[in-house]
């Protein structure tokens, strides 16, 4: 599935129940937060788990909470509920950074990671014109991924012979540079 298809989680104004649920925890002024508990609306984890910790005899302040200091009562459901919130909020920021990127086209979902192992058309080159004769299919490993001056994201490929062909990213792919040897001389076998 392709990143753009995915269907937004997050967001700061759940209609529905499951985008209520999928907002439940978040983090606002760096601290978690529940959107709903004990009959209100934006609570403040910490004290909201104090509260709970009085229920049951314990004197924590929100501060004492924030500084985790339900440590040593990590199996007390207060401690597990202020655990999981915590977490989720945390999931839920890390995720609205990157659904925000996707949203505004900044986010980039490249074909491979350095080390993948690619294949690539190469041949030689005319001495008197710049026409490339493309002959082989050519083993590689992506050396480093950077982003050129156009923001285009740029591959680096070695060789066996230790020989750098830089490529443009996503453009390239499918078209003279292949995660397999087989889609890579089928390639070839095209331009025969």
């Amino acid at each position: 599935m392709n990143c753009k298809e995915l269907k937004r989680l997050t967001t700061d104004n759940p209609k529905r129940n499951f985008e209520r649920l999928m907002n439940y925890a978040y983090a606002k002024n760096n601290r978690a937060h529940l959107s709903y508990a004990g009959g209100k609306n934006d609570v403040d984890l910490c004290e909201y788990v104090s509260d709970l910790a009085k229920a049951k005899g314990y004197n924590f302040s929100p501060e004492f909470i924030m500084e985790d200091g339900l440590f040593h009562n990590c199996d007390d459901d207060f401690a597990i509920l202020y655990y999981c919130a915590v977490q989720a909020a945390e999931l839920r920021a890390r995720l609205k950074l990157y659904e925000d990127k996707l949203e505004n086209g900044t986010l980039i979902e490249l074909p491979c990671k350095v080390g993948d192992t690619v294949y690539y058309l190469g041949g030689h080159y005319e001495r008197h014109k710049t026409k490339v004769y493309v002959n082989e299919v050519i083993k590689g490993i992506v050396d480093q991924i950077t982003i050129g001056q156009k923001g285009v994201p740029q591959i680096d490929v070695c060789n066996n012979e230790n020989a750098w062909t830089t490529f443009d990213g996503v453009d390239d792919f499918g078209k003279t540079v292949f995660l397999t040897k087989e889609e890579a001389e089928k390639a070839l076998e095209g331009l025969k």
